[in-house]
């Protein structure tokens, strides 16, 4: 049953995908068609995983807000505002900072509309995770009891449920999203199938709400997982002891992690001065941490050149004079990191959050020699 769910969300996710990538046109020289359409692309920005497509998007959204308030601006009633749009925009590109405040300013200025609500909540439930969960609960069920076919509600009420970690509830608030339709079903078929993933390899997420649903995770955050989350430092027996002081860990919450991790040999593929820790982590940056982990809690250092004298690669986007091809082979010989149907890893994709759980916790579960 649980196999037959996830090929069914898995098909749902995959044919909105396809429909997500085509940019809305800033049709129409009013402000409000600009500001819909703007909503249209970075919903689709959201519910792709393509970067660089979602990047198009985004800015094509940002142009037409941008025109929008250019023409609000020269109108005789300037009272509209933006700000909403631009609350959105920055939510999704990952900026909630900058994506609080615009929502404070919309609803400071007298916009009290339920959808901008919704956003509000939406946001603030990321920014600070589990102990906003109950307050979100109560807000978005007000708004469901008098507007129920608001798609993003019932995606912010299931991630709220998730937080405490009531996934029956979780659940029905996912499949609501699908029924309710729009872009957001393709997150939420993303978040039940997380939900299947939990149940089959058993992960515990309380620790670690904030960061599942990520779709792209950070050094700092991989740091947290490693360290917090599975304890890796206790599992490095042999460490290489790395001074390192790294001058923007400042910039994170989690510099405590790097810096134990790093001076123990972990990231050993991060050379200098700076860390910086808000960047990504891509697959091959993974493979490179594996390798890392085999070496420091194994003893063998044999393991850093078994595939250094290829000559010919059988991934087929990772050629053998890659600094991280020794690292790739490693991780995919010992199914920790999985290629895609048609042999690539993708090596500059940025690593999710469930897959990184994933990777760190096949890789925990190996003894190496």
């Amino acid at each position: 049953m649980i196999l037959e769910k996830k090929f069914c969300y898995l098909f749902l996710t995959l044919f909105l995908i396809a429909r997500c990538g085509k940019i809305v046109p800033g049709t129409g020289s009013g402000a409000d068609a600009l500001l819909i359409n703007s909503k249209k692309n970075i919903s689709r920005a959201e519910a792709i995983e393509d970067i660089n497509r979602k990047k198009e998007l985004l800015n094509t959204a940002l142009a037409q807000i941008e025109r929008a308030e250019s023409i609000i601006k020269k109108s005789e009633k300037p009272s509209q505002k933006a700000d909403k749009y631009y609350a959105y925009y920055y939510f999704v590109k990952g900026d909630y900072k900058k994506a609080k405040e615009y929502a404070k300013s919309a609803i400071s200025s007298g916009n009290k509309q339920d959808d901008l609500i919704v956003l509000d909540t939406r946001i603030r439930l990321k920014s600070e995770g589990k102990k906003f969960a109950d307050k979100a609960i109560r807000i978005l069920k007000g708004i469901i009891n008098r507007k129920p076919n608001i798609a993003m509600a019932e995606l912010t009420l299931g991630d709220s449920y998730f937080y405490k970690v009531d996934y029956i509830k979780a659940r029905k608030h996912y499949k609501n999203v699908l029924f309710v339709g729009g872009m957001l079903q393709v997150l939420a078929a993303e978040r039940l199938e997380i939900l299947n993933e939990i149940e089959k390899i058993q992960l515990n997420p309380k620790k670690f709400q904030n960061i599942i649903f990520s779709k792209s995770l950070r050094r700092d955050e991989t740091a947290y997982l490693l360290h917090k989350v599975y304890k890796i430092g206790k599992k490095l027996r042999f460490p290489v002891k790395r001074e390192v002081d790294f001058s923007d860990l400042s910039k994170s919450i989690y510099a405590d992690s790097i810096r134990s991790l790093t001076l123990k040999g972990m990231f050993s593929y991060i050379k200098g001065s700076t860390f910086e820790p808000l960047k990504n982590i891509t697959k091959k940056e993974m493979a490179k941490i594996v390798e890392d982990y085999i070496v420091l809690s194994s003893g063998n250092k044999n393991f850093r050149t078994i595939f250094t004298k290829s000559k010919k690669s059988p991934i087929k986007d990772v050629d053998p004079k890659d600094p991280f091809y020794n690292a790739v082979r490693i991780a995919v010989k010992e199914k920790i990191i999985n290629l895609t149907l048609s042999g690539l890893l993708n090596p500059e994709e940025p690593v999710n959050g469930l897959e990184a759980l994933t990777i760190i916790k096949k890789m925990t579960k190996k003894k190496f020699r």
